[in-house]
């Protein structure tokens, strides 16, 4: 059984390191360059920023909380667990400059992940709020990203030998090449948009 970390703000020049589940009431942990990795799981209290300049962030645990949060990583962004899944965030955004990977995301508002994105979930849900990738994807999965009335915009290349799935009646784009390096292994939208 794990235990629990609550925590304000977080301010380090190293690492910091959550072994057990986390619960995070502050608005910002911060690192210099250094890693911020949470074992367990992690709950939002309150919309919170992760910043670790070039140092990688790890969530190994479910991340849950109808809350926004924020990663700021130029490294590795690594989901290993479902985000939402018990109670949907209220936006999840990953800025540019590093990598995501993800599990299954559920949020009330946008997903937003300015760099090269590895899909390993099958299911990225917003409530008619817009889902947008900044870099490539890469689908290890097959994959359904569900809007509403939100637009879907994949920026950069699309590959992967799997099925993806696009759901929304507002715009969906896709300003790079699918299937180019991998095919995939079918494209579909929905009607409506």
């Amino acid at each position: 059984m794990l235990f629990r970390s609550t925590l304000q703000n977080v301010t380090t020049t190293g690492t910091q390191t959550y072994g057990e589940n986390a619960t995070l009431n502050g608005t910002a942990y911060t690192t210099t360059n250094a890693n911020f990795t949470a074992a367990g799981t992690t709950t939002l209290t309150n919309n919170a920023t992760v910043s670790t300049g070039t140092g990688n962030v790890t969530f190994t645990g479910a991340v849950d909380g109808a809350k926004d949060l924020v990663v700021n990583s130029t490294g590795t962004t690594l989901f290993s667990a479902a985000v939402g899944g018990t109670t949907g965030l209220s936006s999840l955004t990953t800025n540019a400059g590093g990598t995501v990977t993800l599990q299954n995301v559920t949020t009330t508002g946008v997903q937003s992940y300015g760099e090269n994105a590895t899909l390993n979930g099958t299911a990225y849900t917003t409530t008619n709020a817009n889902v947008s990738v900044g870099g490539t994807t890469t689908l290890t999965n097959n994959v359904t990203v569900s809007a509403g009335t939100g637009n879907v915009t994949f920026t950069g290349a699309v590959d992967g030998a799997k099925d993806l799935v696009v759901n929304s009646t507002g715009d969906t784009l896709f300003s790079g090449a699918v299937g180019g390096t991998t095919a995939l292994t079918s494209l579909t939208t929905n009607a409506g948009g």
